[in-house]
């Protein structure tokens, strides 16, 4: 199936090669007093609870929102110890 797309565009592997753009990938860890406040759904990779919080989430991966992206003392439970 590729080959024939290749050949239709009469590309070769190098342009094809060139669509690709590596992204880095960046992961931030959150510490709150206490993590129960927050439920997840579909293996842990949405919020649940509290609500608008993946909300919140789903703007900072858009490029919306500047890191670091959440204050969870509004959100969970105060103080967050730390935010990394």
């Amino acid at each position: 199936m590729v080959e024939a797309a290749l050949r239709r565009r009469q590309w070769g592997l190098e342009q094809w090669g060139q669509l690709y753009q590596d992204l880095p990938s960046r992961q931030s860890k959150v510490l709150v007093a206490d993590r129960g406040v927050i439920s997840t759904i579909n293996a842990e990779t949405q919020v649940a609870a509290p609500a608008g919080l993946q909300a919140l989430i789903d703007q900072a991966v858009a490029g919306n929102v500047v890191f670091p992206i959440l204050h969870l003392t509004v959100w969970c439970v105060e103080p967050v110890v730390s935010c990394r």
